[in-house]
């Protein structure tokens, strides 16, 4: 039964995660690895149930909004893509090494999941008799449709090769990653035809959008509607070039390997339908040698670089999926089970939320890897949404004014040429989809940041000094369209002494 104390969204948040996590528990349970590592007392740890829902993670704003009372809306799940692709090859090398291991256990799970890796010729096989169905501007690369803003074929010739071997862990059809999680709950008899899947593939980022869309009665909540992203652990550093280098070329897969699937295009989104099951590859004579794949950021790393403490709580899926009373299918209570990042050393991110103090542990760390101006914003979005009762750290706002150098205090910045100049500012005050305040109340908490980052005074200086700014920031006053009061919008931008034109 639903907790009546949590609001609506809250709940169907809470009943999908249960949902999805029942599904992952249900197909390790059903489908049990047959090479006797649970009786066996040495060996790798047993890949079952268990040891793979505790390793892959919701986080950020679900735990976060929880704590804070708020509505949950979206859910965004990480996998440990690290840890557990280090038990699954661990797995591999004990129980699959040698010829007579992978004739006994063939039918082991794992071990089905690896011979994926050989079935790359009947993928691009099937993928190459619709090339001639693509998008203008797409093409199938090793399996893959590969669709390209800019229409340049050789875009990622350059690539580094770290670039590369991470984006074929995420992408790899034999591992155990957001995309083969992705494709285990979209092919689940319970799902299949409640939802859609969309597929975010740029450069170090792979997202999985699945978004029900049917009405769907779980423990009588409806879910249609709900939203869950899942992601892997991705590796950031404070030197962002490589990743706003590649930031026009999208990949969207044909997934699985035994399934074909139809692509169609929409603006950035790939709609994908499966369209019916393809044969499967003939057997492989002789051993199969083991070869890893290694990635080199763990969920706990990724969770650590989050933007601010507050987002750096999480709750593993398979804390989701058992409930502490045995009465109850859904546990709603998530208080007892949200956990501070491992890697915070000590840090207690649930007493900033008894603090109402927005903060990091690792200030400057923590501004550079999500970029200044990004960041910047971000800050000002969640002081929006917590409100005036609020502090924002004063470490904070130093680690945030050393860094206007490379963006707002640099004179390159306010070049009418530069897109990703002023035009980014104007489009997180008045677009709808940037961090926007949409009404009275908003757009005074977003004044009352800005004074403490001294942000008011810059803005109203460059708006004196650079013309194209200036001409800008009037039609886009004029032309919002998120505040149905036009007049009071304007209103309070003159009262903080900023130039409107009458």
């Amino acid at each position: 039964m639903a907790d009546s104390a949590l609001s609506q969204g809250t709940q169907r948040a809470i009943a999908s995660a249960h949902l999805f996590a029942s599904i992952i528990k249900d197909h390790f349970d059903h489908n049990s690895c047959v090479c006797d590592c649970e009786t066996r007392a040495t060996g790798p740890q047993p890949l079952n149930a268990c040891t793979i829902l505790s390793n892959i993670f919701i986080m950020g704003g679900a735990p976060r909004d929880y704590l804070l009372g708020f509505e949950i809306n979206d859910l965004d799940i990480l996998v440990d893509t690290q840890t557990l692709n280090q038990l699954y090859f661990e797995h591999l090398q004990a129980y699959h090494s040698s010829q007579t291991q992978q004739l006994t256990n063939k039918n082991c799970l794992f071990w089905k999941l690896y011979l994926r890796k050989f079935q790359e010729k009947v993928h691009t096989l099937y993928a190459n008799q619709v090339q001639q169905t693509l998008p203008k501007n797409s093409r199938i690369k090793s399996g893959y449709l590969v669709h390209q803003a800019n229409g340049d074929d050789d875009d990622h010739k350059n690539e580094p090769l770290d670039f590369k071997g991470v984006r074929n862990v995420l992408d790899c059809d034999y591992i155990l990653n957001s995309k083969y999680f992705t494709d285990l709950i979209s092919q689940s008899e319970r799902l299949k035809d409640f939802i859609q899947v969309k597929i975010y593939n740029k450069h170090l980022f792979r997202l999985n959008e699945i978004k029900i869309e049917r009405a769907y009665l779980y423990h009588s909540i409806d879910l249609n509607g709900q939203s869950i992203d899942f992601l892997d652990a991705v590796k950031r550093d404070a030197n962002m070039d490589i990743i706003q280098k590649y930031e026009l070329t999208e990949f969207i897969e044909l997934f699985p390997q035994k399934y074909l699937y139809s692509v169609h295009f929409n603006h950035r989104h790939a709609h994908i339908k499966r369209c019916h099951q393809l044969g499967t590859t003939a057997p492989l004579a002789g051993s199969i040698q083991i070869q890893p794949l290694t990635y080199d950021t763990s969920a706990m790393e990724a969770i650590l670089k989050a933007d601010l403490s507050l987002n750096t709580l999480w709750i593993d899926l398979w804390n989701v999926c058992v409930s502490s009373d045995a009465d109850t299918a859904i546990d709603f209570n998530w208080c007892a089970k949200i956990e501070n990042c491992r890697l915070l050393q000590g840090y207690d991110a649930k007493k900033d939320f008894e603090n109402k103090i927005i903060t990091h542990p690792y200030l400057d760390q923590t501004v550079l890897i999500q970029r200044p101006k990004y960041h910047f914003f971000r800050v000002i979005k969640m002081f929006i949404k917590l409100g005036s009762d609020w502090t924002i750290d004063q470490r904070l706002v130093a680690a945030t004014k050393k860094y206007f150098h490379l963006w707002i205090g640099n004179e390159d910045f306010w070049d009418d040429d530069n897109p990703d100049g002023y035009h980014f500012v104007l489009w997180n005050l008045f677009h709808r989809n940037g961090y926007s305040p949409q009404n009275k109340q908003q757009l005074q908490l977003m004044f009352n940041a800005f004074d403490v980052f001294g942000m008011n005074k810059i803005l109203i200086h460059r708006l004196d000094q650079v013309d194209g700014f200036e001409w800008h920031f009037q039609e886009s006053l004029k032309n919002n369209s998120i505040f149905s009061d036009k007049q009071a919008l304007i209103d309070a931008y003159r009262h903080q002494g900023y130039p409107v034109d009458d």
